[in-house]
């Protein structure tokens, strides 16, 4: 049962993920892009090498993905004014009205794929999700 349980979880994961690839399929940003956006959005501009370091990439890979998404106008380079070697990246208000339509894109998939469900099995998933990420959260704490 667990391993079902387990396999049908992946698909789900694979199911929003394929919707979220799709949504960006008639743009030119990647997966990548997408995720340097949302690192970005907290409105504070972050170090490149920050960047980097969560995403598990190079600094030369960040610098391409950066190019590029300044080449689109949705964020832009700051020199750091304590020190000038550091690069900060900050999200635009291009970049910003992008991510907000992507979200609500990816929201209205989410309410009408749930809407199909009586209000009893909703409660009845959102219980078993919240319990998931609590038990996710305990396990990646003990990880660390």
């Amino acid at each position: 049962m667990m391993a079902i349980l387990i396999f049908i979880l992946l698909i789900a994961m694979i199911t929003i993920k394929t919707h979220m690839f799709r949504q960006i399929k008639n743009t030119n940003i990647g997966p990548q892009h997408l995720l340097i956006l949302f690192f970005t959005r907290s409105g504070s501009p972050v170090k490149m090498k920050l960047i980097a370091d969560k995403l598990k990439l190079t600094t030369s890979a960040v610098t391409y993905l950066v190019d590029h998404l300044e080449k689109e106008k949705l964020i832009q380079r700051i020199r750091s004014e304590k020190d000038r070697r550091v690069t900060l990246i900050a999200i635009t208000e291009k970049g910003i009205n992008f991510i907000d339509e992507f979200e609500k894109k990816r929201f209205a998939f989410l309410v009408k794929t749930l809407q199909e469900f009586n209000p009893e099995t909703r409660g009845h998933i959102t219980a078993f999700y919240k319990k998931l990420i609590e038990n996710m959260s305990k396990e990646l704490n003990h990880e660390n």
